[in-house]
């Protein structure tokens, strides 16, 4: 597993708590999200599927 892929999972992870605990301002995880799409740490893609969760 590379460095992406363990951040996206631990993302994935965060948002799907969040969301189980009933939370609706996701301001902190995207800003993280978008810091790791900017210093290449996530691919475009994984970002793609992260900000879709976060939406549905």
């Amino acid at each position: 597993m590379d460095k992406s892929e363990l951040l996206t999972r631990i993302l994935n992870n965060r948002i799907k708590t969040a969301k189980a605990n009933g939370e609706t301002d996701f301001t902190e995880i995207t800003t993280t999200i978008d810091i790791f799409l900017a210093g290449g740490s996530i691919t475009s893609e994984q970002y793609a599927t992260l900000i879709s969760l976060i939406s549905s």
